[in-house]
């Protein structure tokens, strides 16, 4: 009976530092999201300025 407690011990530290693990994975995840978005909101801003530009040479021409 104790070994059998003591192997359902270890079993709920394995899954708790499982749930951990994936916790801080999720947050890492969650963060290149946002780094993401914000690189693509950037690019976003450039593909418009580059637009705006371009639209000015051609009315100019």
């Amino acid at each position: 009976m104790a070994g059998t407690i003591a192997t359902i011990g270890r079993q709920v530290d394995q899954v708790a530092s499982m749930s951990h693990e994936a916790v801080r994975m999720a947050q890492l995840s969650d963060q290149r999201i946002s780094g993401l978005a914000v690189a693509a909101e950037r690019i976003g801003g450039v593909v418009q300025l580059i637009a705006a530009t371009r639209g000015r040479q051609i009315c100019s021409r």
